[in-house]
């Protein structure tokens, strides 16, 4: 009979142990420091800087040489006073958030992507669960398709899209975007092999506060300028608009 107690003792206590055990390792995971301590031992870049507006920003970056592991995007999404995720020369086949909860939580309003092969669609889907009320979403030099714009035009709080040396999407997915796109406030499309009819499209950007538009393929400066010209007229006010390409415009 003693036997039975002390084995029945020992089991609760086991048991205690455990429990004690899961909680503190949950803490420790929640723990923003050693969020980070994880994340940089795989050769993610965690930093901190100030902006134009004073404030200090915190950012994660995806680099080549990062070890990414399934469920990183949740450990990322548990930053709170995360701000930008970025990706550079990245590789990631699978990007996806396994506990959507998290990231819909974040403060997470910039994604850049640069000279990275991705599934955009992951990371769209990835943004579209962010609850930031001004999203900025920019690609430079990576791959970006019409599927991925159509994606991205759905999100209704997109203030800033950037596209870089972007080949793969044509007149009539842009104006498609253009159509969805009322809060886009900022717009780059530099390098861009669409035409006069996507610049037609774009004066049905009604919140456009700024626009870097430069080395079209089938644009040239002057069509450029008289778009410009266009666009004020129509919301009788002035858009800020870089158009020369400040190193010489080759045609």
């Amino acid at each position: 009979m003693m036997k039975l107690i002390n084995i029945t003792f020992l089991l609760h206590i086991l048991f205690l142990s455990s429990s004690s055990c899961k909680n503190n390792i949950g803490f420790q995971k929640s723990d923003p420091e050693n969020v980070i301590k994880e994340l940089q031992s795989r050769k993610y870049e965690y930093s901190k800087y100030l902006n134009f507006r004073k404030e200090v920003v915190e950012e994660i970056v995806v680099k080549e040489s990062t070890i990414y592991k399934e469920g990183d995007i949740d450990l990322i999404c548990e930053l709170r006073m995360l701000r930008e995720l970025k990706f550079s020369k990245a590789k990631i086949a699978n990007f996806s958030s396994a506990q959507s909860g998290k990231c819909q939580n974040s403060q997470i309003s910039r994604v850049r992507v640069s000279n990275s092969n991705l599934n955009n669609l992951q990371i769209c889907n990835f943004v579209k669960l962010l609850k930031s009320e001004m999203l900025s979403i920019e690609f430079y030099n990576s791959k970006f398709d019409g599927l991925d714009l159509e994606c991205f035009s759905d999100l209704s709080n997109l203030d800033t899209l950037a596209l870089d040396r972007v080949d793969l999407i044509n007149d009539k997915q842009f104006c498609n975007f253009s159509k969805k796109s009322k809060k886009l406030t900022f717009l780059r499309l530099n390098d861009s092999p669409l035409t006069n009819k996507s610049l037609d499209c774009m004066l049905e950007l009604p919140s456009l506060k700024e626009v870097m538009l430069q080395r079209w393929k089938n644009v040239s400066e002057d069509e450029m300028q008289d778009w410009v010209t266009k666009y004020e007229r129509k919301y009788n006010r002035k858009l800020e608009a870089q158009i020369i390409d400040p190193i010489g415009y080759e045609r």
